[in-house]
C-alpha cells in the first residue's frame, strides 16, 4: 500500500491503521482501535458519545463507560501527536455535538477517498469520458483489501455503519460491470468484479454481473459455465432457483453477438386531439433538439397553463428521432397531498421500463443515476420529466450521454438546470387570444364560435386565457350544443364563486379559476357531483373505478356513470382504461368543496369506506398472490367498502401493480389521520410487492411509518411484526447489520407479549440472515430454534417450513446426510398438509442430496417423484427445471438414453413456453450423440 510522505494517513478497509509521515504507528489495544474505527467509519462528521459507547461494550456498557472513552480519546490524540501535553485537545481529535470527531480530509482516510474516487467516476462516465470514469471505478475499489472492514477486530461484526460501507463497495463493483459492457473495457474490471462475486457468493446481482462481463469480453462460455455454477450453488444451499436478474444475464450471454434484446419504452401519454397555438415555442423546443448532445428544455408556467400538454405534445412530434423509446413520469412536484416521488423511485421504475430486472437495481440512488446513465448510454431516447417541484428532485434523472433529450415542466422556475446543466428555458404564458380562440373552435366547431365572435371573446376573458379553464368550459359547452355561447358568457358572468386565494393570478389573467370550477360543477347531476365532492379526500395519484365506488359507497356501474359524467365536464380525466385522475387544482377544487358541503360524519364514513376497501383488497390481493403465508385477521369492512373481485393470482398481482403508488400515498394518508391500526396492517399486507417488484427504499419508510403506528397503539405484537418487516427490508437492501438489530428487536417483543408464532418466523428470519452472512454455525442453531419452537405449540405447516430450511443449511454445511433427513421429515408434512409444490420441492432437494452422495438410483427415484408433481400441478416451468437436473443424473450414470428422454421432455416444454434455455438444452442432447457413438 502507498501512503502519502507526510501527515497522519489512516486506513479502515480491511485492518485499523494510522501511519504519521509514512511510517506506521501502534494504534493501541484491541478496545481503543474499535473506536478509531468508529470515528474513522463516521468521518468527518462527529459520532455521538453514546454511538462510541454502544460500540464498545455492545450495548453493555459499565458504569465507568464514559471516563473509559475519555481515556481512549486521549490516549489516540497522544498516537497522533505525542509531543501533546496531557489533556490537550490536538489538532485531530476534537469534541463535538456530544461527542466525538476526526478532523480529517478526503486524501487522508482511504474509506473517503474511495468515496471521493466513486463520485469521479460516476461523473466521468455521466460524460461520457470512459478512461477517467474506469481508472477513478478501479483506483477506488483497488482501496479494499478486506470484505469486512474492519478486518481485525471482530467485536465490529454488528456495527451497523459498517454493513453500509460494504454495501458501498458491491454497489460500485455492479458499476463497473455495467461500464464493463457500456465502454468495452471488460478486461480491465473481470478481475474486480470476479472477486466481489467470490466474496459474495449468494448475491445474485453480483454475479450477473460476473456473468454479463465475461460475456462482454467474450468468454461467453464461460458466462454459461458460471450461470450453471451459481444455478446449482442456490440450489443446493439455500434450495432456491436463479431469480429474474440472472436469468436475465444468462438471456444475454446466451445470445449471438450482435443480436441484443433492447427494452424500448413507450411511457408517453396520449396527445391531446384539442392542443393548439405554441408554435413558436414549439419550433424553438424542435430545434434545440437537433444538437448532437443532452438537450434539456425547463418549461415553467403557472398552474393550469398547459406545461404537460405542450412537453406531450412536443414528445410525440419528436419521437420519431428517438427510436429506443420515450420515457414519461408525472413527479408530482405540486401534489395537494404533498406525496412527490422521489428520485430513487422515478429510477427504479425507469431503471425496469429499460429492461432491467428489479434484482439488478442497486440500492443506493447515486448507483442507480449512474446505472441509469449507464443503459442510456449510446441510446436515442425521449424523456418527459413532467410537474417537477426543483432541480434536485430532477438532476439524479438526467441522461448523461449524448443522443438523449429531456423536457423538465414546473410551476417554479428551474434556473438551477439552465446554469448547471445547460438548459434551454421556456417560460409559457397565458394562451394569447387567437390561440385561446383556435382551441375553442377545435372543441366547439368552427362555425358555432364564428358566429359568435364576442360570445366567445367574453368566455376567454372569463377564463382568463388558461388553458384548463378554457378546456372545462368547452367540454360543457360541447357537452350542449344548443346552448348559445353568450348564454354561457351570461352563466360565467354571473358566478358568485369569488372566494380568495384560489384565482389563478398572474399577468394578464383576468378570470377568476374558481368560477369556471363553480360554473362546471354546478351543472352535474348530484351523484357525479358528490363524487366529484369526495375525490378531494382521495390521497393518491389517481383512482380506479372500484376504489371510486367505496369512496362514494355506491355500486360500481353508479360510479361509473359519475365518472363519465365527471370525464364529459373534464373535471376528472380517463387517463388509462379505468383509472381516473384529476389537474391538482381541481383536487384543490374538490377538497375544499367536501369539506364546505359535506358534513363531519360524512366525510369520516367516506374514509372509512376507503381505508376499507384497499385494505381489504390489498389482503385479498395478496392470498392469492402468496396462498401459504399467514392470513391477516382484519375487522370486517363497513357496508359499502367495495372490495375488488380479483379472480386469481394475475389479477391480484396487476392489481397490486397498478395501485402501488396509491398504496403508498395511502399509508401516509393513514398517518395523517390517525388510522393507525388500517396503517400497520396494510403495510404488512404489501410486504410481498415490496420485496418482488424491488420497492425497498419505499418499503423501509412504510415500515418505519408502521413502527410509529404501533408505537402509538402501544401494541407490543404489532410493533413486533413492523420491526420484523423492516428486517426483511433492511436484508434487501443489503443492510444486513441493521437488519439484525431489527429481528433481535422484533423477537424481544414476541417474546415479551408472547406470540410465539411470532416468534418463530424470527428465527426463520434469522436463519436466512446468516446464511447471507455466511455463518453457517449461527443459521444451524437458528433454523433449530424455529423447529422446537413450531413442534411445541404445534404448527405443522411452520414445522415444514423449518425442516425445509433446516434441510437447506445442512446441505450448504455439506452434511447431505441431515439435509435427506430434515427434507424427508418436512417431505411427509406437506403430504398430510396436501401441499404438492412443497412436496415437489422436497423431493427436488433430496434429489440433490443423494446426488452429491453418490446415490444415483436413489436421486433419479427423487426427482422422478418431483416431475409427476409438477406434471400434475401443471408447472410447466418448474417441471422442466427438475427434468433438466433427471437427465443430467442419469448422464452421469452413463445411462444415455434415459438422459436424452428426460431433456428432451424439458425441451418440449421449453420451447412451448418460450424458455431461454431450450437452445442451451438441446446442445446438451447433441453431445450425448457424440458421447453414445
Amino acid at each position: 500500500m502507498t501512503v502519502p510522505s507526510r501527515g497522519l494517513y489512516f486506513s479502515v478497509l480491511g485492518p485499523v491503521r494510522v501511519w504519521r509521515d509514512g511510517v506506521e504507528l501502534d494504534a493501541g489495544p484491541p478496545q481503543q482501535r474499535v473506536l478509531l474505527a468508529v470515528l474513522l467509519v463516521g468521518a468527518p462528521l462527529p459520532v455521538p458519545l453514546d454511538d462510541l459507547i454502544d460500540a464498545l461494550w455492545r450495548g453493555d456498557p459499565p458504569d465507568s463507560a464514559r471516563n473509559v472513552v475519555r481515556r481512549y480519546v486521549g490516549m489516540l490524540r497522544r498516537v497522533f501527536e505525542p509531543e501533546l501535553p496531557s489533556r490537550a485537545i490536538g489538532r485531530w481529535l476534537r469534541p463535538a455535538a456530544g461527542g466525538y470527531r476526526l478532523d480529517v480530509e478526503e486524501g487522508q482516510v482511504d474509506l473517503l477517498r474511495f468515496r471521493g474516487l466513486a463520485a469521479m467516476s460516476r461523473t466521468a462516465a455521466g460524460e461520457n469520458r470512459a478512461d477517467e470514469a474506469v481508472a477513478a471505478l478501479l483506483d477506488a475499489l483497488a482501496l479494499w483489501r478486506d470484505r469486512r472492514p474492519p478486518a481485525d477486530l471482530d467485536h465490529l461484526r454488528d456495527y451497523a455503519p459498517l454493513g453500509a460501507i460494504e454495501q458501498e463497495y458491491f454497489d460500485l463493483t455492479r458499476e463497473a460491470a455495467a461500464l464493463a459492457v457500456r465502454f468495452g473495457i471488460s478486461e480491465l474490471v473481470l478481475q474486480t468484479v470476479r472477486s466481489a462475486a467470490l466474496q459474495a457468493p449468494h448475491d445474485e446481482s453480483l454475479q450477473a454481473g460476473l456473468i454479463q462481463t465475461l460475456a462482454a469480453a467474450g468468454q461467453r462460455a464461460e458466462a454459461l459455465a458460471h450461470f450453471e455454477t451459481v444455478r446449482a450453488r442456490l440450489a443446493d444451499e439455500l434450495g432456491i432457483e436463479p431469480g429474474p436478474h440472472l436469468r436475465a444475464a444468462f438471456d444475454a450471454a446466451s445470445e449471438e453477438p450482435g443480436q441484443p434484446s433492447v427494452a424500448r419504452p413507450a411511457q408517453l401519454p396520449a396527445d391531446l386531439p384539442t392542443f393548439s397555438g405554441r408554435r413558436e415555442e414549439l419550433a424553438a423546443t424542435i430545434a434545440a433538439g437537433e444538437h448532437a448532445t443532452v438537450v434539456i428544455t425547463a418549461v415553467d408556467g403557472m398552474a393550469g397553463v398547459g406545461k404537460t400538454a405542450f412537453a406531450v405534445h412536443w414528445a410525440h412530434r419528436v419521437a420519431g428521432r428517438y427510436p429506443d423509446g420515450q420515457l414519461y413520469v408525472d413527479l408530482r412536484g405540486f401534489d395537494p397531498a404533498g406525496a412527490a416521488l422521489s428520485p430513487a423511485a422515478v429510477l427504479h421504475g425507469f431503471l425496469e421500463a429499460l429492461g432491467v430486472e428489479p434484482q439488478g437495481i442497486p440500492s443506493s440512488v447515486e448507483a442507480q443515476a449512474a446505472l441509469y446513465r449507464s443503459v442510456l448510454a449510446g441510446r436515442r431516447v425521449a424523456v418527459v420529466l413532467d410537474n417537477a417541484r426543483d432541480v434536485d428532485q430532477v438532476r439524479p434523472l438526467l441522461p448523461g450521454a449524448p443522443g438523449c433529450v429531456v423536457i423538465v415542466t414546473s410551476r417554479n422556475d428551474l434556473t438551477g438546470l439552465v446554469v448547471a446543466e445547460g438548459a434551454h428555458r421556456l417560460s409559457l404564458d397565458l394562451l394569447p387570444a387567437p390561440d385561446a380562440t383556435t382551441m375553442l373552435r377545435q372543441w366547439l366547431g368552427a362555425a358555432r364560435v364564428a358566429a359568435e365572435p364576442d360570445a366567445t371573446d367574453a368566455i376567454i376573458v372569463h377564463c382568463g386565457r388558461l388553458p384548463l379553464a378554457l378546456a372545462i368550459v368547452a367540454a360543457r359547452a360541447a357537452a350542449h350544443p344548443g346552448i348559445a355561447l353568450s348564454t354561457v358568457a351570461d352563466q360565467l358572468r354571473g358566478t358568485s364563486e369569488r372566494l380568495d386565494g384560489f384565482a389563478a393570478s398572474g399577468p394578464g389573467t383576468h378570470g377568476d379559476l374558481r368560477a369556471v370550477f363553480s360554473w362546471s360543477y354546478r351543472a352535474l347531476g348530484d351523484p357525479a357531483a358528490r363524487l366529484f365532492r369526495l375525490l378531494g379526500l382521495h390521497p393518491g395519484p389517481d383512482i380506479g373505478l372500484d376504489a371510486a365506488a367505496a369512496l362514494a359507497g355506491v355500486p360500481r356501474s353508479e360510479a361509473r356513470w359519475s365518472l363519465a359524467e365527471l370525464v364529459r365536464a373534464s373535471l376528472v380525466t380517463e387517463h388509462r382504461p379505468g383509472r381516473y385522475r384529476c389537474h391538482d387544482l381541481l383536487t384543490a377544487y374538490a377538497g375544499e368543496l367536501v369539506e364546505r358541503e359535506t358534513d363531519e360524519a360524512g366525510r369520516a364514513a367516506a374514509i372509512r369506506r376507503l381505508g376499507d376497501h384497499y385494505l381489504h383488497t390489498a389482503e385479498l390481493a395478496n392470498r392469492l398472490v402468496d396462498p401459504n403465508r399467514d392470513v391477516l385477521e382484519l375487522p370486517p369492512p363497513g357496508p359499502g367498502a367495495a372490495i375488488a373481485a380479483l379472480a386469481d393470482a394475475a389479477a391480484a398481482m396487476r392489481w397490486l401493480t397498478l395501485e402501488y403508488p396509491v398504496l403508498q400515498a395511502v399509508i401516509r394518508w393513514y398517518a395523517e389521520v390517525g388510522a393507525d391500526r388500517h396503517l400497520g396492517l396494510l403495510v404488512y399486507a404489501l410486504q410481498n410487492i415490496y420485496a418482488w417488484h424491488g420497492h425497498w427504499h419505499d418499503w423501509v419508510e412504510a415500515q418505519l411509518a408502521a413502527i410509529s403506528a404501533a408505537g402509538r397503539l402501544d401494541d407490543g405484537a404489532a410493533l413486533g411484526y413492523a420491526y420484523r418487516g423492516l428486517c426483511r427490508a433492511y436484508t434487501k437492501l443489503g443492510r444486513l447489520d441493521d437488519a439484525m438489530a431489527e429481528l433481535h428487536l422484533a423477537r424481544k417483543l414476541f417474546v415479551e407479549v408472547g406470540d410465539r408464532l411470532g416468534e418463530g418466523t424470527s428465527y426463520m428470519l434469522a436463519t436466512g440472515l446468516n446464511v447471507r452472512l455466511n455463518r453457517p454455525g449461527d443459521a444451524l442453531h437458528e433454523a433449530q430454534q424455529a423447529l422446537e419452537l413450531y413442534r411445541a405449540i404445534g404448527s405443522r405447516s411452520n414445522q415444514a417450513r423449518a425442516l425445509g430450511n433446516l434441510g437447506a443449511v445442512a446441505g450448504m454445511l455439506g452434511d447431505h446426510a441431515a439435509a435427506l433427513r430434515h427434507c424427508s421429515a418436512a417431505l411427509t408434512l406437506h403430504e398430510e398438509l396436501g401441499d404438492k409444490h412443497a412436496q415437489a420441492a422436497a423431493w427436488d432437494t433430496m434429489g440433490t442430496a443423494n446426488q452429491e452422495l453418490g446415490r444415483l438410483d436413489e436421486a433419479v427415484d427423487c426427482f422422478r417423484r418431483a416431475v409427476e408433481l409438477l406434471h400434475d400441478l401443471q408447472d410447466q416451468a418448474v417441471e422442466a427445471e427438475t427434468l433438466q437436473r433427471l437427465g443430467a443424473v442419469h448422464a452421469a450414470g452413463g445411462d444415455v438414453e434415459s438422459a436424452r428422454d428426460a431433456w428432451s421432455r424439458a425441451v418440449a416444454i421449453m420451447t412451448g413456453i418460450d424458455h431461454p434455455g431450450a437452445q442451451r438444452l438441446r446442445d446438451n442432447i447433441a453431445g450425448l450423440g457424440r458421447v453414445s457413438r
